[in-house]
């Protein structure tokens, strides 16, 4: 099995392995991809949560009511911790599905080729996309969760004519059985390279992601984690059909003034 990032990217990356079946047994938990969270604090229990705080120093919120947000980041600050939040995106898969029918095709451009990786395949591929998604600064999932070794997911990605990754994606399911979300997917990790810029293929292949969330894993609803200001992101987001709603809010606290990037 493959981690990548930063040393302490890499730990988490490992504690999300060895806490996985907890996270997908114990109500009120979820998966965040990278480290622990919750999407039903109260449920799950402010002792379980400062535990994980003071031993993993980072700690995720998912799909909470935004009301929340200020007694949320009060009680943290208790802790020592601040509260890092993104703008969610949301939609069913219905709703995105039919804004993706509604829009002209969009060829691949000559010259790349799309994939899917395997749950069986060697990890090799697995390891090029966690060395793609750090080159473009985002924190990598390890190569189990790419490939999904360890629980349902899809990570669709290109090539180009010398076999380099060149665009990706993915989308798993973060919520368990006890969650009203068990069935929504979270889709991120979308990444292009700078040499192919301009060309759609974030629109491309975050559309891919979703549609794969609905085909192979079943979800009836996505979201995606925007960060505030990141236009770029919004409008490929938005193009997908996948739309803000500032209702929600999902986030993380850390004992450190820098977020990972989603």
């Amino acid at each position: 099995m493959a981690y990548a990032g930063t040393d302490q990217q890499i730990r988490l990356q490992q504690r999300a392995e060895e806490l996985h079946t907890w996270l997908y047994d114990t109500p009120g938990c979820c998966h965040p991809g990278r480290f622990c969270g919750t999407d039903d604090p109260q449920r799950l229990g402010w002792d379980v949560i400062e535990s994980a705080l003071q031993r993993d120093q980072v700690f995720g919120f998912r799909l909470r009511p935004a009301q929340e947000r200020q007694a949320l980041a009060e009680r943290l600050a208790q802790l020592g911790c601040q509260l890092h939040t993104w703008d969610v995106f949301y939609a069913t898969v219905a709703d995105a599905s039919a804004t993706l029918r509604s829009q002209p095709a969009m060829p691949l451009p000559d010259g790349l080729t799309e994939c899917v990786l395997d749950a069986g395949e060697p990890e090799t591929r697995a390891v090029a996309i966690q060395t793609f998604l750090a080159e473009q600064g985002m924190a990598p999932f390890s190569s189990r969760m790419l490939q999904g070794q360890l629980g349902p997911a899809a990570t669709p990605y290109l090539l180009d004519g010398a076999g380099r990754v060149v665009a990706c994606a993915h989308a798993y399911l973060p919520h368990n059985r006890f969650s009203a979300h068990e069935k929504t997917a979270w889709v991120g990790l979308v990444a292009v390279s700078p040499t192919q810029r301009g060309r759609r293929l974030g629109v491309y292949i975050n559309a891919r992601a979703i549609q794969l969330a609905a085909q192979l894993l079943g979800a009836t609803a996505v979201y995606e984690l925007v960060a505030p200001g990141n236009e770029p992101s919004r409008r490929m987001v938005e193009a997908c059909g996948v739309r803000h709603r500032p209702e929600l809010l999902c986030g993380m606290a850390t004992q450190q003034e820098n977020r990972f990037t989603v």
